[in-house]
């Protein structure tokens, strides 16, 4: 579920709905935080992180 939430965020930030973006990757971000998978972690992470840069 954590992954598909990821992927489809990514899908929304291709087509340029950058709120929908979000939304998905942070529900994303806390089921991995759930899960304790650090890797997937930091890879939302990131991902949240260039979004951010790219709403600037």
């Amino acid at each position: 579920m954590a992954n598909q939430c990821a992927n489809i965020g990514l899908l929304y930030k291709r087509q340029g709905d950058l709120n929908q973006a979000k939304a998905h990757l942070k529900q994303s971000l806390a089921l991995f935080e759930q899960l304790g998978a650090k890797i997937e972690i930091e890879k939302v992470s990131n991902w949240l992180a260039e979004l951010e840069k790219t709403k600037e």
